[in-house]
């Protein structure tokens, strides 16, 4: 609130606001969507139960949670406040076809996931993100022995069939431009494919502002 004075003036739907010397009270920011998405899942094929605190409320968030929960991880939501009961055994195949709504970084960091997994599974979304690139997910994780297949357009819906072996390899992958989501979705791979040799408690709390 300002410090000395009103600030704001309403006229017949105008608003005006007037410069002040300092702000003063208090402030809660909402909880990073990016951070959210990959805690959540770090937390899923962890050992133990993770807190994660000040979690994102956006519906991208809530669609990873909701695909995590298909695919046998106990989540528990108490406000802004995430609980997580790892599956570092592996995850369970879903009763059907997990459903990213319209959450590109649900799906692309997902499949990195998935593609450890000893089980196929098909992933979808709205119309909006089937009509989205995946292409560049898809062949890294090939290139590292997953069948990943795609729609003729490049799109999802993404069939990541498990291999002979149920084991991928690693590679050394140049991407043409700095991707993030490209970039977590082979290491999600990485925690997934260690996952057997961690045997502590882990905890990941994501960093509160409030």
């Amino acid at each position: 609130m300002p410090s000395n004075h009103d600030s704001t003036k309403f006229n017949e739907g105008r608003v005006t606001v007037i410069p002040v010397n300092r702000l003063r009270g208090n402030l809660c920011l909402p909880g990073d969507k990016s951070i959210s998405h990959r805690a959540a899942m770090i937390a899923s094929i962890a050992h133990g139960e993770s807190a994660l605190e000040n979690f994102s409320t956006a519906q991208d968030c809530a669609a990873t949670l909701d695909c995590l929960r298909a695919l046998g991880v106990r989540v528990e939501q108490d406000g802004s406040t995430v609980t997580v009961l790892g599956r570092s055994f592996g995850l369970q195949k879903p009763a059907q076809i997990l459903n990213a709504q319209n959450s590109g970084t649900t799906m692309r960091l997902l499949s990195g996931i998935l593609a450890g997994q000893p089980f196929e599974t098909t992933i979808t979304g709205d119309d909006s993100l089937r009509s989205r690139p995946m292409l560049r997910v898809a062949e890294p994780l090939r290139l590292m022995g997953s069948e990943v297949e795609l729609e003729p357009n490049g799109g999802a819906p993404l069939r990541i069939k498990v291999t002979a072996h149920y084991a991928l390899w690693n590679i050394n992958c140049e991407s043409p431009a700095r991707r993030s989501n490209l970039r977590c979705c082979l290491q999600d791979w990485r925690q997934t494919e260690s996952r057997q040799s961690r045997n502590q408690h882990q905890r990941a709390i994501t960093q509160s502002v409030c």
